[in-house]
């Protein structure tokens, strides 16, 4: 399963709002990143991601994809 960690990049950083990190993405985006999409990417809600979406995250906290997604093996007997 791949586990996405926006809200620990979030909380290392004290942003506890959405409203903050999405007039960040303002910087790389000129509406910045959809605050429904972030809300959904901090809570972990999300089926898939755009790269482009990736790449302004990346760039915002200075990042590796790594630090914001990681991969957890399926326990077993879990699809």
């Amino acid at each position: 399963m791949i586990r996405l960690k926006l809200h620990e990049l979030m909380a290392k950083r004290k942003m506890f709002k959405i409203s903050e990190l999405h007039h960040l993405t303002k910087k790389y985006q000129k509406d910045g990143v959809d605050r429904r999409v972030l809300t959904a990417l901090r809570n972990g809600v999300v089926d898939r991601v755009q790269f482009s979406i990736i790449n302004i995250l990346c760039k915002v906290f200075q990042c590796e994809v790594g630090d914001l997604i990681e991969f957890v093996p399926d326990k077993k007997g879990q699809k």
